[in-house]
């Protein structure tokens, strides 16, 4: 038997009592579980390997988010193992978790959007939530090139910027 359990089930029982007071109250028990882990280690994995028969997905990806802003890579780690969940996708209850992040997985929006089609195909019980973040890609993928657009052509006027800044979509279009 696992002896980090009952410490996991206080953390997560701790993290559910956290949201509910919009975070105000202690977190010594989160603070304790991610001593015991090491803040080197792969923590999504240890903590997935310790979870109870019986957890609630929100409080897993709340604490991996608390987590995230304690450690000294700012989470990337976590990140890491996050996106490896997405892209394994052996397992919808992880893949949540993974989608239900403070922050978007994978910084190339093109390589998310793929991921989040796929997923979506993949467990429909995601679709609501792959599209909302596909919804949102799309918006900071078009404001980026609108910037690069922008500060390519800085001589432009503003109806030449107009019409180069068009969205891909319309290209074509009367």
């Amino acid at each position: 038997m696992n002896t980090r359990v009952p410490l996991v089930q206080a953390t997560l029982d701790e993290v559910a009592a956290l949201r509910l007071t919009n975070y105000q109250g202690s977190d010594d028990t989160v603070m304790r579980l991610l001593d015991e882990y090491g803040d080197g280690s792969d923590l999504a994995e240890l903590l997935w390997a310790d979870l109870p028969a019986t957890y609630c997905p929100e409080d897993v990806a709340v604490l991996l988010n608390l987590w995230a802003w304690r450690t000294n890579d700012n989470g990337a780690r976590i990140g890491r193992t996050l996106e490896r969940w997405i892209i394994d996708s052996s397992d919808e209850r992880k893949v949540w978790i993974a989608l239900n992040q403070e922050a978007y997985p994978f910084r190339d929006g093109n390589i998310r959007i793929g991921q989040l089609l796929r997923l979506k195909s993949a467990f429909p019980a995601l679709e609501e939530r792959c599209d909302a973040m596909i919804a949102y890609s799309l918006e900071l993928l078009e404001r980026e090139r609108l910037r690069s657009a922008q500060s390519a052509s800085p001589s432009l006027s503003p109806a030449q910027n107009a019409a180069a800044t068009k969205p891909w979509w319309t290209l074509g279009r009367r």
